[in-house]
This record gives structure tokens, sequence and C-alpha cells, in this order.
């Protein structure tokens, strides 16, 4: 195992924790980095993939730890979509290329922008989107000693049950794990929103900016967005309101008919430099992404006939 960028201290918590849950230290491995002056520095990606390649290489460690995701992101120059698929891109293919499983961890946002799991991670939503399997830590709703592991999502294979376990310490003082086998709840049942009212309608008229930026949606799928993304319809009726977004009746296949929201232009004007800068953005970062993953295939030896 390879561990980049750890908040915590290697000798007086990281090796003791190690220890204390039975690791083989002598395949644990740290991602040191330096600067031209050779002091000790963060690790930066997608510039530093290169270092991480022949550490992987010469180690032949099976598993990078990345903790936590958005110090490593930070010194590349934030966590937006930009930066994420800036830096993620070419980590999916030196993961390929060594045989290497990636961790990637990050802490929840403050204040519960939303009841679901899959949207309270920090950063931008290409990073749960990059991922192919996502879990969350959180307490048990009835017991707060007990801690539990849910999936959040899984893109390989049907969801698993929520584990729980404990923290304790051992003979030694140290902490360890003990779990204590399946629990009857689901990442969303830890999450618990706190959002004073302004700032949930505020959140829903951004909501409603981006979602009718390109054209008129149905109310049935703004509403269902909307449930995704934490927002109550009472909250996104009265975001509506103050957008002054028009409703209008249309027919569809056969006697049904649906009602479509419209974005008045002046609001639809404030979002408009939004999804050209957005774009430019995405489209910068693929063609870097791209020349990164292109590097790092011609390096990797051809596999055998």
């Amino acid at each position: 195992m390879v561990l980049v960028g750890t908040e915590d201290g290697m000798g007086d918590t990281v090796r003791p924790r190690l220890q204390a849950a039975g690791a083989d230290l002598t395949r644990v491995h740290t991602f040191d980095v330096h600067d031209e002056n050779g002091a000790p520095r963060l690790p930066v990606f997608p510039q530093d993939y290169d270092l991480l390649r022949e550490t992987l290489l010469e180690t032949g460690a099976r598993l990078v730890a990345i903790d936590p995701l958005a110090a490593v992101l930070a010194a590349a120059g934030g966590l937006s979509g930009f930066h994420v698929r800036r830096a993620l891109g070419p980590l999916g293919a030196l993961a390929e290329e060594t045989r290497a499983a990636v961790i990637m961890i990050r802490h929840l946002t403050k204040g519960g922008q939303g009841r679901r799991a899959i949207y309270r991670g920090g950063g931008a939503i290409d990073i749960i989107g990059s991922a192919r399997t996502a879990f969350l830590v959180a307490p048990h709703p009835q017991d707060d000693s007990l801690r539990v592991l849910a999936c959040t999502k899984i893109n390989v294979a049907e969801p698993p049950p929520s584990l729980g376990f404990r923290i304790a310490a051992n003979d030694g003082g140290e902490s360890g794990v003990t779990w204590t086998g399946p629990v009857d709840v689901v990442a969303d049942d830890l999450i618990v929103p706190i959002m004073p009212r302004g700032q949930a309608v505020e959140q829903a008229r951004t909501f409603l900016k981006d979602l009718l930026r390109d054209g008129p949606r149905s109310s049935d799928e703004a509403y269902r967005q909307a449930q995704e993304a934490g927002l109550s319809r009472r909250t996104l009726e009265r975001a509506k309101a103050e957008l002054g977004i028009r409703s209008e009746i249309q027919p569809t296949t056969g006697q049904g008919k649906q009602w479509l929201w419209h974005l008045r232009p002046a609001a639809a004007e404030d979002t408009l430099d939004y999804a050209e800068r957005r774009k430019r953005e995405l489209a910068e970062a693929q063609k870097e992404s791209d020349a990164i993953m292109a590097r790092l295939r011609a390096r990797a030896p051809k596999q055998q006939q």
C-alpha cells in the first residue's frame, strides 16, 4: 500500500493504528515529494503522477490511499469540476496500468446541503462521478457509539449491506476497529440536513437556473431532480415564483398533457457566462487529460501476445 498526503503524523498516529490493525508494515510505503530545494511538499496531481507511477512499479503496491483528496487537488488549483477531471482522468489510466486500486478520502460538506448522501461529499460532483464505488462513514442515527460504513454508489454490482463497527482502545492503548455486522440503515439515513430557509431557497434558485438554462423542462422532471438534490417541493415552488418562471401546458403523446417550465430571459442571461465558461473548462480539462493518458499508455510495457 502507498499512503499519499496523510493528514495525520506517521510516527504518532498512522503507524500505531496500522500496528493495532495487524498490518505488515514492510508492505506499507509513504509517498514523499520534495521541491527543487529538497524540502518536503504536498503532492500535486496530475503533476506528480509520474513519481507515483515510479513508486508503484518499484514497490509492487496494489493499493493507493489518498487522504485527504482535497489536499492534493487544492494544491493543483481547486476542487471545481475542471480541476477534478484534469486530475482524476489520468489517475484512472495509472490505476489500470499498474493494476492498483485507489482509495480517495474526502470530508462531508458542512450544514447538510442535500438529503441524499451522494451529494454530501466535499468538492465537485465530478469526484463521485469518477469513482466506481463510494462509501460513507457516519454515526448510527440511534447509537452514537456505533459507526456505520454504508454504500452511496456502486457501478459494478448490487449495493452491499451497511456494516456497523466500533472504535475502542486495545490493551496497548491504541485505537482499533471491531466490526459488529450488518445494520438496517442506508447511507441516506445517516445524513440529516440542516439548512436555513433562506439558504435552501437560494440553492433552489441556483438549481432552477441550471436546470432551465438550455430550455424548458417538464414540472415532473424538475420536481424529481430537486428531490434528488435534497430540495423540498415547497422550497422549489417558492424559488420558482421568485425567478418568475413561466408555466405552460403542452400536449403529449395520446391525450396526455404536461406542464413546461420556462426561465424568463433576464434570469437566463445570468447563466450564459457560466455555461460558456464551464464548456470551455471541460473541453480544456478533457484535452489535457487525454494528453497525459496518452503519455502513460506510451510508457506502459506492451503486453505479451
